[in-house]
């Protein structure tokens, strides 16, 4: 109860429930009020019925909550929001790509439906970026985060760009509780501890680039010279407006102690990419699947046109395609300064000089 008493006391101070708070009657409802306070603009079912968790209202809610905490960064000539087309005919070549592009794991983080989350689609309902981005404009193209560069499709997912549905809840457990347990034997195991003596069998973590992305340019210089990518050039005759691509990167998924780091880094297959595409004349969003500020080195921020951070965004990347298309405006802003350099990774640290100070947030309207 108190816990609950403290996070009430900021959302009343922060108006929140002011809205909620007027339409209340004497002796009326209240619980049916705050079901209309600004966050859920209509009413939804009671959060007590078992039965409707996941349902449709909430999912609704849930991604206005998204669109509703998305902060843009950076935005170069107002690129965002992204002309959306007509007719189901794109407005503008687009290319969608990032180990975070099509990934539910990603997006919902740790502390999910197992303690350290779980990597990939087959665990929960939801909407991937990628396929919330093809709803809005099928002609997208998803090179895969996995062989980025190497090879590029026009054909939709496995799963379509509905719903990924797991194939029963007791197998997607089964799944998600083995791979996590294996990460933290592995991760034990590393610093020489014995955790794992009592820890379910499951499959063999999986492997992740962990080298860090060197912060100067004759760093990103050498990753780029040690494993360049090759994504087709923008096309320029004929196209209707600047020709765009979404890289979603940001971290894997984890909790507590398992998500100590070291440096703050972006996924460097991510960063190559980026940078072949700006390179190739392409008009690159950076868009940012994390629960924490991650670096944007000099010579990546220089490059990108957009920079728009979605946390984790959970089930609903509906609400992350909704302010890249304009079917919502970008209003969030920065709780917390972003740190310019490692030396800024505590709080404290960054009362002066951060690259985008406290409050920071770019705003876009909402179109059509």
């Amino acid at each position: 109860d108190d816990a609950v008493r403290r996070v009430l006391r900021v959302k009343v101070a922060c108006g929140l429930l002011r809205r909620a708070a007027a339409s209340t009657p004497a002796g009326g409802d209240a619980a049916a009020a705050a079901s209309r306070c600004p966050l859920f603009d209509a009413a939804v079912p009671p959060m007590g019925d078992a039965a409707c968790v996941g349902c449709e209202a909430h999912r609704a809610a849930a991604r206005r909550a998204v669109a509703k905490s998305c902060v843009l960064l950076v935005n170069e000539g107002g690129l965002l929001p992204l002309p959306a087309g007509e007719g189901g005919r794109p407005a503008a070549e687009l290319l969608v790509t990032g180990i975070a592009a099509d990934s539910l794991g990603r997006q919902c983080g740790g502390w999910s439906l197992e303690w350290q989350g779980c990597e990939g689609n087959a665990f929960t309902t939801g909407t991937t970026i990628a396929d919330a981005i093809r709803a809005v404009q099928p002609g997208a193209r998803l090179v895969s985060g996995r062989a980025a560069g190497r090879q590029a499709t026009d054909g939709r997912t496995a799963h379509g760009h509905a719903r990924t549905r797991t194939r029963t809840h007791t197998q997607a457990y089964a799944r998600a509780h083995a791979h996590a347990h294996a990460r933290a034997h592995a991760h034990a195991r590393a610093r020489g501890h014995s955790h794992a003596a009592t820890c379910a069998p499951g499959p063999a973590p999986r492997l992740r680039l962990t080298t860090c992305l060197p912060q100067d340019v004759d760093g990103l210089a050498w990753l780029l010279a040690h494993a360049p990518l090759s994504f087709p050039q923008a096309p320029s005759a004929g196209a209707a407006s600047r020709p765009v691509a979404v890289v979603v990167t940001g971290e894997a998924p984890y909790a507590e102690g398992f998500g100590d780091v070291e440096e703050l880094r972006l996924p460097p297959a991510d960063v190559r990419a980026a940078v072949a595409l700006a390179d190739a004349g392409w008009a690159v969003v950076l868009l940012l699947v994390t629960g924490r500020p991650l670096l944007l080195p000099p010579p990546l921020l220089s490059r990108v046109a957009a920079v728009l951070v979605a946390w984790l965004p959970g089930t609903e990347g509906d609400g992350v395609a909704d302010v890249l298309f304009g079917r919502a405006p970008a209003t969030g802003r920065l709780s917390f300064s972003w740190p310019h350099a490692m030396d800024q990774a505590a709080a404290a640290a960054r009362l002066k000089g951060p690259l985008f100070p406290f409050g920071h947030g770019l705003q876009t309207r909402a179109v059509g």
